[in-house]
């Protein structure tokens, strides 16, 4: 029995065209299957907002050094808490 090439195909066997995009658009679509982005979770989302918040910028802090959660919102385009804040980054502070 001859073995298949990497392609799929038996050299030497004679193939359509057909045949030929049929392979090729079958091995595409797996491979974007396998490629595909991962959501970005909203920790992950807040954790780069986060890091866009501007040290010199008191508006951007409590008196308490921690992250103003309105900066962090209009960062973000949406709304989220306290608790989604310290969820993502617990430890986050403003250098002093």
């Amino acid at each position: 029995m001859t073995e298949k090439n990497q392609d799929g195909f038996i050299p030497g066997q004679l193939v359509t065209f057909e045949e030929i995009t049929r392979q090729l658009r079958d091995r595409n679509r797996k491979a974007l299957e396998n490629n595909k982005e991962q959501p970005i979770s909203v920790s992950e989302k807040i954790v780069k907002a986060l890091s866009q918040l501007d040290q010199a910028n008191d508006a951007h802090w409590t008196n308490a050094g921690l992250p103003n959660v309105k900066a962090v919102e209009e960062i973000l385009g949406q709304d989220i808490t306290r608790a989604d804040i310290n969820a993502a980054a617990p430890d986050f502070r403003r250098d002093v």
